[in-house]
């Protein structure tokens, strides 16, 4: 159960295996097994993935208390839609999300976009929430959020080459292509995608 949880709650902030080894002073290795189920963390190793995946304890050993939320509810800026399809071009809507408390304290910038499409439905399904920090740029492998030309907005996985960057889906849908900007192409990050939650848990 523990391992099933750590796993979920990792993906759902989209961070790596390695990155919350790091994050725990733990090896790679030691994740992989908590999350197949091979071993289980110790009591003090628990409370350190719990503050590192920013869940309480109660829900990685089991309970129905999933995040630590503060007594003071916490709200997002919700800017309307992002396209993981085609390109779209986002419009500023005059309302507000409710996230986890922890979520607003680490991006205290961030924003709320819905998804429309299917192009990154292997990691965020049609009509999820994602939060975005325009503080955080996003490297190579991160999910961010990019405006391209000055107007249209994608959702992609982003590959920085010696030479070029690339746009990449993570889509069921094979026939989905990656985008590669051309030479005269502005390509302008509107930051990093940090955390996520289906519409209807909002």
């Amino acid at each position: 159960m523990i391992g099933k949880l750590i796993k979920s709650a990792r993906r759902s902030l989209d961070m790596t295996q390695d990155e919350l080894a790091e994050k725990i002073g733990v090896t790679r290795g030691a994740v992989s097994s908590w999350e197949t189920g091979a071993y289980e963390p110790s009591n003090h190793t628990t409370k350190l993935i719990a503050e590192a995946l920013n869940v309480s304890v109660a829900y990685l050993l089991g309970g129905n208390e999933q995040l630590k939320m503060d007594s003071k509810p916490a709200y997002m800026p919700f800017y309307g839609r992002i396209h993981a399809g085609d390109p779209t071009e986002p419009s500023n809507v005059d309302e507000s999300i409710n996230v986890p408390f922890e979520v607003l304290e680490a991006h205290k910038n961030g924003f709320v976009l819905k998804v429309w499409g299917n192009c990154m439905d292997k990691v965020y399904p049609d009509g999820c929430h994602v939060v975005i920090d325009p503080d955080i740029v996003p490297q190579s492998g991160d999910i961010g959020a990019f405006i391209i030309d000055g107007g249209d907005i994608v959702m992609r996985r982003i590959y920085r080459g010696a030479n070029r960057l690339m746009l990449s889906p993570e889509s069921f849908d094979v026939t989905i292509g990656d985008i590669i900007p051309g030479n005269e192409q502005e390509i302008k990050s509107l930051g990093k995608i940090v955390w996520f939650q289906a519409s209807e848990e909002l």
